[in-house]
C-alpha cells in the first residue's frame, strides 16, 4: 500500500448575498482518499476573513450518509482558515470514484468567495 499526499477542493465559490450552494468534489477512480484536514478560506472584498458566519454540510455519496447530522458552522469544521484543521479521530476515508457533496450556506449579505479544501492521502493498493 502506498500513500500519496493529495488535495481535493471545491475551487472558489462566489456568493453575491446570503444563500446556499452545493458543490461536488469527485474522488478519483485511481485510489481511495483518507482526509486528515480541512481548510476553509473566506474572502470578502479581497480580504481574508477569519470569522465567517456560514454553515457547511458534507455528504459522502458512496456511503449514502452525511458526515454530520446538521450543517455546522464553518469555523467548527475547518477552524479560522489560518492553517489546516485536523479531523477528530485523525482521518475520514472516502472510497475511490465517489462524489463528496459540500453544501455551504452563506448567512450574510456581504459578497463573499469561499474555497474549501480536503487535505489527505490517496491510498494506492498494489
Amino acid at each position: 500500500m502506498l500513500k500519496d499526499t493529495f488535495y481535493y477542493g471545491t475551487g472558489w465559490i462566489s456568493f453575491s448575498a446570503a444563500g446556499t450552494q452545493s458543490v461536488n468534489i469527485n474522488i478519483g477512480k485511481d485510489a481511495d482518499f483518507n482526509c486528515n484536514y480541512f481548510t476553509l478560506t473566506v474572502r470578502q472584498s479581497d480580504v481574508t476573513v477569519t470569522n465567517w458566519g456560514g454553515d457547511i454540510l458534507i455528504k459522502d455519496s458512496a456511503a449514502g450518509k452525511d458526515l454530520m447530522n446538521v450543517a455546522i458552522p464553518g469555523a467548527a469544521l475547518a477552524g479560522d482558515g489560518r492553517q489546516p484543521y485536523p479531523l477528530p479521530g485523525g482521518s475520514r476515508a472516502f472510497m475511490r470514484n465517489t462524489t463528496i457533496i459540500v453544501t455551504i450556506t452563506h448567512n450574510c449579505a456581504t459578497a463573499t468567495d469561499l474555497n474549501f479544501v480536503l487535505h489527505g492521502d490517496k491510498v494506492i493498493s498494489y
